[in-house]
């Protein structure tokens, strides 16, 4: 697995970690944010699901995945990681 390009992937991770309580709308926002703001960087998409059943979850009261790709330059790269509460 690979992560975003940059500390702005890291921090994007991080950042929706601390946000487990806030609604998926905005911790997908601030993870497009966080991207967007890295120069070269354009988002095809990043989106917060649950791995069982590939939806949007109603809370996080389980896992949850990340799911992302970006392209840089020509190059797309895609990632993932599973969040747990």
């Amino acid at each position: 697995m690979t992560t975003l390009p940059g500390p702005r992937g890291t921090a994007a991770v991080r950042a929706m970690r601390q946000l487990l309580d806030a609604p998926v709308d905005a911790i997908e926002s601030l993870m497009r944010k966080m991207i967007a703001e890295t120069p070269g960087v354009d988002v095809d998409y990043l989106v917060v699901i649950d791995p069982a059943t590939f939806e949007r979850p109603l809370d996080f009261h389980r896992e949850l995945l990340l799911a992302g790709a970006v392209r840089v330059g020509k190059t797309r790269l895609i990632d993932n990681i599973r969040v747990t509460r």
